[in-house]
């Protein structure tokens, strides 16, 4: 999914972050979870020795890429926008929303 390349640059941005911006060591930084739920990235992570500043900038990095995830389309990158596909959320493209609401009623009959 296109998302990978978007937590790829998440990644990067937090390497920035610990190896010049705050001068941590990213020993003490490690992913708990990534996933994609309630059709957005959703990015849980551990982390020693961060202080109040620290702390907030991190999470100020990751809300972001998350509020991004929101606006992109899961499928191909384009701009998308966060829908309830008849009870499951996903973030897609008008295009790529049309093509799942069709295939979602070829396989189980849904309506739109």
């Amino acid at each position: 999914p296109i998302w990978y390349k978007m937590f790829a640059n998440l990644c990067q941005e937090i390497d920035d972050f610990f190896g010049y911006d705050m001068g941590y060591p990213t020993k003490g930084f490690q992913w708990a979870q990534v996933k994609e739920k309630f059709g957005t990235l959703r990015a849980y992570y551990d982390v020693d020795k961060l202080d109040g500043k620290g702390s907030e900038k991190l999470r100020e990095i990751i809300d972001k890429y998350e509020k991004m995830s929101a606006k992109t389309c899961e499928e191909c990158g384009e701009v998308g926008e966060l829908r309830n596909a008849t009870g499951w959320y996903t973030t897609k493209c008008d295009k790529h929303y049309e093509e799942l609401l069709k295939e979602r009623k070829e396989r189980f009959g849904e309506d739109d």
